[in-house]
């Protein structure tokens, strides 16, 4: 799921269901409530007394405080963690998780640091008397084992992450177009002995059925271009990855242990060790979307346009030594093993400047199709339908001059124009669209925008379609061709 509907809730403990990570996601946005399903409160612990926490002996006491994201994110899997544990957890402690998740401000101020921690800033925002509730030993073990705030992080980016591989794929194969790239690296088949790369094949594969019917491809070899199957599919494998250890962890169960550990310092290294190769990933990915933008930019025949373009990309995309650091203060925040917390955030930003590189792709590759002239656009809008056969006269004649795009590339070219909020034409004289398109596009990525919806589907819809490898129907036989003529045998 990209984006939730409208009034959107999610339930916890219900018989059969499962948090998932887009709906922990839609919770982090503000976009979707919590409610704990009546059946798993009936099943916590009313009765069972157990031993209450002893601030000065029992776990530190160092507060944590997350963004106003990530701290929804984790509340909603803290809640999600009391109500499937096996532990002593009484009502009272879920019902106030969800009273603070129902609230429309204040979340950022919960503090993650400690169990007695939490629980008082809780008890503060929603204007409860600290020490109304005294927290169990088996409550504090839940909170301390759960992790709620690295799997909250690790749940945002696996939607978020999930989301861009299908639009990387769309926003290259647009770049291929744009920049007249040649695709011979596209040519990938599996070697049925086990010796070729699956993810490789398959982004190769991919590209081609985007890209299949385009007269524009084929002209310039660039190595942006080349390693579109490695890199994209490197991305896909960190992806997946990330998510099966992410789906684990939202619906795992707390086990009750009678020697807490606090902290869990253990779990926490490996959610970091677990998104690296994710950043890794983005930082090629990254690397490679820059460099196609730059090779489209170039291939702009208009010489007045084609340095006004650059300058207006060069001051506003992400540039590459800024994403370089970035990544350098992920991998020096991992190395030194002091807060792997503060890494998953670091890697959560680093997503967010990727999403931003890749709308920029998009906008330069969208704004350089748009302003040639040589392109076939097809539109269909209402004065073709009533122009009738005129408008089909022109259309021959245009496209004996003009070429076309890919059948694949021109579907997600007319659905990302028609879809884009600002709706002035580029031109040589409005350079200014392309840092608008690129800022919109930025936000048509994010999970969270109804629009990315119809961008996946339709990109699953031309992939699926699978023009490149399908074979020509066998004509069915009538009647008289499946039945015997006796006649002939006699």
């Amino acid at each position: 799921m990209a984006s939730p509907p409208p009034n959107y809730s999610v339930s916890v403990g219900g018989k059969g269901s499962s948090l998932s990570p887009a709906a922990v996601y839609a919770v982090s946005q503000g976009l979707a409530s919590v409610t704990i399903d009546p059946a798993a409160l009936e099943k916590l612990s009313l009765t069972k007394r157990t031993s209450p926490l002893n601030p000065k002996r029992d776990g530190p006491s160092n507060s944590r405080l997350l963004t106003l994201e990530e701290s929804r994110a984790a509340l909603a899997v803290l809640l999600n963690k009391f109500v499937l544990s096996d532990a002593a957890v009484r009502p009272s402690i879920p019902s106030l998780i969800a009273d603070t998740l129902a609230l429309t401000s204040g979340h950022e101020s919960v503090d993650f640091g400690s169990a007695l921690g939490f629980l008082n800033s809780i008890f503060q925002l929603n204007s409860k008397n600290v020490g109304e509730i005294e927290l169990g030993r088996e409550e504090a073990c839940v909170f301390e084992t759960s992790c709620a705030a690295s799997v909250g992080v690790c749940a945002m980016l696996d939607c978020c992450s999930s989301a861009l591989v299908k639009v990387a794929d769309a926003v290259a194969a647009l770049s291929c177009e744009a920049a007249r790239a040649d695709v011979s690296a596209f040519d990938l088949f599996g070697s049925g002995d086990g010796f070729s790369i699956k993810d490789e094949t398959d982004v190769a594969s991919d590209m081609k059925v985007l890209l299949f019917g385009s007269k524009l491809v084929g002209q310039n070899e660039s190595g942006s271009f080349n390693e579109i199957p490695t890199v994209n599919a490197s991305f896909r494998e960190a992806v997946r990855t990330l998510h099966g250890r992410t789906r684990v962890e939202l619906n795992s169960t707390v086990k009750f242990k009678k020697s807490m550990v606090f902290g869990n310092h253990g779990k926490e290294k490996f959610f970091a060790g677990s998104v690296l190769p994710l950043a890794m990933s983005m930082q090629s990915m990254i690397e490679s979307s820059l460099g196609r933008s730059k090779s489209t930019i170039n291939m702009i025949s208009d010489n007045s346009l084609r340095p006004r373009i650059a300058e207006a990309f060069e001051k506003a995309c992400p540039s590459l030594d800024g994403v370089r650091d970035q990544f350098h203060s992920i991998t020096e925040k991992a190395a030194s093993k002091i807060d792997y917390l503060l890494t998953l955030h670091y890697v959560y930003e680093y997503l967010v400047k990727f999403r931003e590189v890749l709308a920029w792709e998009a906008a330069v590759a969208l704004f350089a199709i748009e302003i040639d002239d040589s392109i076939e656009k097809p539109q269909v809008d209402q004065a073709s339908k009533l122009n009738g056969d005129v408008a089909k006269g022109e259309k021959k004649t245009d496209k004996k001059k003009k070429k076309a795009l890919g059948k694949g590339t021109s579907s997600i070219r007319q659905l990302l124009r028609d879809s884009i909020l600002c709706k002035s034409e580029p031109s040589s004289e409005n350079v200014v669209v392309l840092v608008e398109w690129a800022c919109d596009l930025a936000k048509y990525f994010d999970p969270k925008d109804t629009r990315l919806d119809n961008l996946l589907i339709k990109v699953k819809e031309i992939v699926e379609s699978n023009e490149v490898r399908r074979l020509p129907k066998i004509p069915k036989a009538n009647s008289r061709e499946k039945t015997p003529n006796f006649k002939n045998f006699r």
